[in-house]
């Protein structure tokens, strides 16, 4: 049962990390008097990688705290190996079968999308539309060809589709130049992997439902790959075209059937979501490569502080040994013996 134990505690060390990085993100975005959505986002992705990587494995990083399993642990073996239920084998029974649970439901949820929205749109063959999709694709250098669809259903431009993305654009009047906008939107979400950042946050919810910090920075991701690629946006037009910009959000906010489709990128998020983004495109300014120098030297180092605060093998080890030999009984211990 010690491996059991150990992957239990492991996961909660990485919960540990994760959080750590999370609220670092948190703290210092909203503290930063030139908010920059790129390294936020950038920390919130880290702190995701921290939850599903074993990234201890890779780095051979000294901890602040650092505690061996005894030897006795590892190399004695009970006189007779239980048979039944035990307290352990139920703890990682219950954690198996309802993170099993969550990832059906999340992959049965991003295929009905992707059903739905092949339904609700049709290939187009727009000349507006091809020519501001082949203009952007090749300004920020997308060689691949996706697919452009448009529907008459949606009211917001939005992108599905990890393996084949799909670009899907609204029957509007709009104008050549919001169309390049709207191109830019969606394609830097391609550019950003922001559909496969979504659906490995979900799977990170799924392996650590017992944890709220899973869900919290499943929030925040889906609010920073916006905030993120609003940034990236204006970054590639004129300054005085942000108001143009930012109307165009205002336009395309999400009907109320846009908001039930999942793992999409929609270009105008609900209301409460588009006060935030507006007072950022407000806000922007290209950032300075000494800022770009402080935001690497950021994300690495809060990293590294994450990894390096929880070092301890197994939260046993730190107990006295009659502690231990009390836990050793409970886990090994059965709860329904076998008939």
């Amino acid at each position: 049962m010690v491996t059991i134990m150990k992957f239990i505690f492991d996961l909660i060390l990485m919960g540990i990390s994760s959080a750590i990085m999370y609220i670092a993100a948190q703290i210092l975005y909203r503290n930063m008097q030139k908010k920059n959505a790129r390294w936020y986002y950038a920390m919130l992705v880290t702190s995701m990688l921290i939850l599903i990587l074993p990234l201890q494995c890779f780095f051979n990083i000294p901890k602040m705290m650092e505690v061996s399993v005894p030897e006795e642990i590892i190399t004695t073996a009970p006189a007779k190996t239980p048979v039944g239920i035990t307290l352990s084998g139920l703890v990682i029974g219950i954690w198996l079968a309802v993170a099993v649970a969550l990832a059906i439901r999340v992959i049965i949820k991003h295929l009905k999308t992707r059903r739905a929205l092949t339904a609700l749109s049709k290939s187009t063959d727009n000349e507006d539309i091809l020519r501001a999709y082949n203009e952007v694709s090749e300004r920020i250098g997308i060689h691949r060809r996706i697919n452009v669809r448009t529907s008459c259903e949606l009211s917001s431009p939005l992108m599905f589709g990890i393996i084949k993305p799909v670009v899907v654009i609204p029957y509007k009047d709009f104008s050549y130049s919001e169309m390049v906008m709207i191109m830019s939107h969606e394609l830097m979400h391609y550019r950003h992997k922001d559909l496969l950042i979504k659906f490995i946050s979900s799977i990170c919810v799924c392996i650590h439902w017992f944890n709220p910090v899973a869900y919290l920075l499943s929030k925040s991701l889906n609010s920073a790959c916006e905030l993120c690629c609003d940034e990236s946006v204006l970054g590639m037009l004129e300054l005085n075209d942000k108001k143009e910009y930012g109307r165009l959000i205002i336009s395309v906010i999400e009907s109320s059937l846009d908001k039930r489709l999942s793992y999409t990128t929609a270009m105008a998020s609900t209301e409460s979501g588009i006060k935030r983004r507006l007072r950022k495109i407000a806000e922007f300014s290209r950032p300075s490569m000494a800022m770009k120098i402080v935001g690497v030297m950021l994300v690495v180092s809060v990293f590294v502080t994450s990894l390096t605060a929880f070092g301890v093998d197994f939260v046993k080890t730190v107990l006295p040994d009659n502690a231990v030999e009390i836990i050793e009984k409970i886990e090994d211990t059965p709860i329904i013996d076998s008939v």
